[in-house]
């Protein structure tokens, strides 16, 4: 059994790991490719494309981890072909499909890009160019298996001549079902950007202007009869989305258990009910087990005397009851209350943040959903959303409050943090005073936040421009306030002066805090965002060329939650995934 993945960032070791394999491999199969050559296909690896071309690199990944096999192809936007560069598999393992499993893996993603087809180079065996036997053996099964995938070798006598360094290639094409008619001076325009691009070093001038020459009606009929042998009936699906391309779900199962059925309070578990209807349907989301948080994690970012409270206190409140707190001692000035009763005020900073039997616990596996969610980013993939209630983000370090009694947000980007840098960008309606209080003196995690009014809105006391940090995070903690009653014309301005922000950062990890109560008609904000505009600020938010986590925070008008949150996911995939304009 293997999984594909793609590769697309240096920032985990994860992916550190699947690249030194992918690199080891492919010294094993291709002889010229040495420090040098590898430096560079590093470096298209990082930067994610290369004298116009844009790189995708894949591996195909055992059961434990350990690369069987790679692909490296890319493709041309302004042509709309796609050209594979590397395609191996471990020799040291049977293929077991490998190879196939990653030949379309690449059809798909040229699919979704839109392309017009792809081009190979497969090493000649034209008798000048004095192969050996296990070279000529090599060369027909590479061959072989590329024409069984559907690609054809295209007549170009000059191009499949000797170059500089004594090798010599055919040309194939696959041309992905597209069904494109394909011209002479398309294809002359591709085979010089191919020798132009890519084979400068060992393609002469000379060589170049002969190949492009070779481009007669012969190869264009070839190519056209490729085209139409591959062509897909109208009816068949242009692609299905692949599992890397997925976004990782994690969903707090258990977070029933916490409900409060007072008047006001809007946190009720109908939420997560809404936004599950209309995201699975999208077929945007794989859903995964989630594993359970550590305390050490969660220590890691709230203190460990309030989360003993926090826990213990839940315990024995028991079946039925829900406690509100009565008294807030002035902070500072006194020491904590020793009777858990008196405790409750002193651990909270509102007066509707109540506690029942399974706050503790369902705020518990918020936590796990988030750190899981985490930990797919770690692993490769570039989107996950963890799907949580109760939210998190106005929990801090030594207190609950606003619904929130553990802040998934802070404890997701914590674990994050221990691998590069973190940026939280918190879309909430309400000022995200959780990650402020607590990483409100670091500069490897950047704190920032889009919200209403604090003179205005919740939560009153923290949110100014003028909270910027202290200590070694001065600068680091940003407020970005917008007017009540604010459309997305005027939301998007501030917005876009917060990703700014960001982009300076220049974070590994991008942690969003998810709120949906910007929307019109929550019952908790101002704000006028209606479900179209949810696209285009997933869009927006996705720009940042980072591994992003999603965690869910607030969002209370059910009636359109779901159907925001599909726009909004859907504005993300776009903007990651669909490079074709």
């Amino acid at each position: 059994m293997f999984r594909l993945r793609q590769i697309n960032h240096l920032r985990t070791p994860h992916a550190v790991r699947a690249a030194d394999k992918l690199f080891e491999i492919a010294r094993r199969h291709f002889y010229w490719i040495d420090d040098a050559v590898e430096h560079t296909w590093r470096e298209r690896m990082r930067l994610g494309h290369d004298k116009n071309f844009t790189y995708f690199f894949f591996v195909a990944e055992g059961a434990n981890g350990n690369v069987r096999g790679f692909s490296i192809f890319s493709f041309d936007p302004v042509l709309r072909f796609g050209y594979l560069d590397l395609l191996a598999v471990d020799k040291n393992l049977k293929s077991g499909g490998i190879g196939t499993a990653l030949y379309q893996r690449i059809l798909a993603e040229l699919s979704a890009q839109k392309a017009r087809a792809m081009f190979i180079e497969a090493e000649s065996n034209h008798p000048s160019l004095n192969r050996t036997p296990e070279q000529i053996k090599q060369n027909s099964s590479r061959l072989r298996f590329y024409e069984r995938l559907g690609a054809k070798v295209l007549p170009n006598e000059p191009f499949s001549a000797k170059r500089k360094d004594g090798s010599g290639y055919e040309l194939l094409l696959d041309s992905l079902g597209a069904g494109y008619k394909f011209t002479a001076p398309y294809l002359r325009d591709a085979v010089q950007q191919i020798l132009r691009t890519k084979n400068s070093a060992i393609a002469s001038k000379a060589f170049i202007e002969r190949a492009v020459h070779g481009v007669d009606r012969t190869m264009v009929e070839e190519a056209n009869t490729v085209s139409a042998s591959q062509r897909l009936p109208k009816s068949t699906p242009r692609i299905t989305i692949p599992e890397d391309r997925l976004i990782t779900l994690t969903v707090n199962d258990g977070h029933d258990i916490h409900h409060i059925p007072d008047k006001g309070y809007e946190e009720a578990p109908v939420r997560v009910a809404s936004l599950l209807k209309e995201l699975i349907p999208t077929g945007l989301f794989n859903r995964v087990k989630t594993k359970a948080v550590r305390e050490r994690q969660i220590l890691a970012v709230h203190s460990p005397e309030y989360f003993q409270y926090l826990k213990t206190i839940c315990r024995q409140i028991g079946n039925n009851r829900i406690v509100y707190p009565e008294v807030f001692p002035v902070r500072h000035r006194v020491r904590p209350p020793t009777k858990l009763a008196h405790q409750v005020g002193y651990y909270c900073i509102d007066s509707f943040s109540p506690l029942s039997l399974n706050a503790f616990v369902a705020a518990k596996g918020a936590a796990s959903c988030a750190v899981t969610a985490a930990d797919a980013i770690l692993d490769g993939q570039r989107l996950a959303y963890a799907l949580v209630r109760p939210p998190g983000h106005h929990a801090e370090r030594e207190h609950c409050g606003g619904f929130c009694y553990l802040n998934s947000t802070a404890i997701a980007a914590q674990h994050l943090s221990k691998h590069g840098s973190v940026a939280i960008l918190d879309i909430d309606y309400h000022h995200g005073n959780g990650q402020q209080d607590i990483f409100y003196e670091r500069s490897d995690v950047l704190t920032l936040s889009i919200h209403a009014d604090p003179a205005k809105e919740y939560p009153y006391f923290s949110g100014f421009p003028e909270e910027r940090g202290s200590g070694p995070g001065e600068g680091f903690n940003h407020n970005v306030c917008v007017k009540m009653g604010a459309d997305w014309q005027t939301y998007r301005e501030r917005l876009l002066k917060a990703l700014k922000t960001v982009r300076q950062f220049s974070p590994t990890f991008l942690v969003v805090a998810l709120g949906f109560d910007t929307a019109k008609g929550d019952p908790t904000g101002s704000f006028q965002l209606r479900t179209k505009d949810f696209y285009a600020l997933g869009k927006e938010v996705a720009s940042i060329d980072a591994p992003t986590l999603f965690v869910q925070e607030g969002g209370y008008r059910t009636a359109t939650l779901g159907k925001n949150a599909r726009q909004f996911f859907t504005g993300v995939w776009a903007s990651v995934y669909e490079t074709a304009k």
